[in-house]
């Protein structure tokens, strides 16, 4: 339930899909 809120268009999705990335590169740092 709520998939359909996670598409998300434009630049706004690039944002999310970078801090997305950075924030896995972190967790993979611990």
């Amino acid at each position: 339930s709520g998939t359909q809120h996670v598409v998300i268009e434009g630049p706004l999705c690039e944002e999310f899909y970078k801090i997305r990335e950075y924030l896995y590169s972190q967790f993979y740092l611990l």
